[in-house]
């Protein structure tokens, strides 16, 4: 509930109980009463004892004594009034925002009752201290009493005067609805809220992506998107490690000793002259050669018949 509210409830609650004493609270309705018997004999004698309860005197009239009476009556008028409006205030701060009507009403009236037994025992006090002299001992308490009971009957029967101006002002303060779906509601609803020029109040709008043509039927598909290049991974350093001992150097190579001369190649020997061949004398067949048959000598043997040698025409097999 917001403050704006709960102020209209608390106004909305005092002024019925303002518009109450001025009509049945006057000094002259009061004394009007009190010079006919329709006050002591009536049996509407109570309920006009409770109307009569926000008095309020401009001379002091019957009273005695006439001022300090006055002062004491019209003071506790306007904290009664005071009064119940602050209670009906404090009260419609724990009422729903949208669903409260029948708790504005009764938060009210409530209001109203408290309010009016309190400041009646607070006048009963006062005027029992101020004068008290010009009342009998035995009735001194019992006014203290009457005021407290005049104020609760006051709340009781006219509470819901107060309960239906409580319910107006609540009526009148709800927030009302946003104007249309997806549209920023109206300025003013709710306190705190942004105007409607603000860029947070505008209901936010995706941007209208461009939609490429289609491709007429056959045609080769659009290109798509470039592929976007993945990053190399860089690579992490080394953590640092503990600090390693300094390598020795290395021991420098000995000299190598200088190549010694290679030894002049022997002349290779001379092959010997072959000897001339002796005339007369063929050569020896080389070792190897192939040599055709030896050709058939014919011998003569002994015991040739018809001067043929024996087995003459045969000739012996090839060994």
């Amino acid at each position: 509930m917001t403050l704006r509210r709960v102020l209209g409830i608390g106004i909305g609650t005092a002024v019925p109980l303002v518009l109450l004493a001025l009509l049945f609270g006057n000094q002259w309705l009061a004394d009007a009463v009190m010079r006919s018997d329709l006050g002591y004999r009536s049996s509407f004698r109570v309920p006009l004892n409770w109307l009569e309860f926000p008095a309020w005197r401009i001379t002091p009239g019957y009273a005695r004594p006439g001022v300090p009476t006055l002062l004491a009556v019209d003071f506790c008028l306007v904290l009664f009034i005071a009064a119940a409006g602050l209670l009906a205030a404090l009260g419609a701060r724990a009422l729903d925002a949208r669903n409260g009507v029948f708790g504005a009403l009764t938060t009210a009236w409530w209001a109203t009752i408290v309010a009016g037994g309190a400041v009646g025992l607070l006048r009963g006090l006062l005027l029992k201290t101020i004068a008290g002299e010009h009342y009998p001992s035995s009735l001194s308490v019992s006014l203290v009493w009457n005021h407290a009971a005049q104020g609760l009957g006051f709340g009781f029967l006219l509470g819901w005067a107060a309960g239906s101006g409580a319910l107006i002002a609540y009526m009148v303060t709800r927030p009302r609805d946003g104007a249309a779906p997806g549209a920023p509601a109206p300025a003013g609803t709710v306190p705190g809220q942004l105007p409607a020029h603000h860029p947070a109040a505008v209901p936010y709008v995706p941007p209208a992506q461009a939609v490429a043509p289609a491709a007429a039927w056959g045609a080769a598909p659009p290109p798509g998107p470039a592929p976007v290049p993945t990053p190399e991974p860089i690579p992490e350093p080394a953590p640092a490690s503990a600090a390693e001992p300094a390598a020795e150097p290395a021991p420098e190579p000995a000299a190598e000793p200088a190549p010694e001369p290679e030894p002049a190649p022997e002349p290779a020997p001379e092959p010997a002259p072959e000897p001339a061949p002796e005339p007369g004398s063929e050569p020896a067949p080389e070792a190897g050669a192939e040599t055709g048959p030896e050709p058939e000598t014919q011998v003569d043997e002994p015991g040739r018949k018809d001067g043929k040698a024996h087995g003459e025409g045969t000739l012996p097999p090839p060994r």
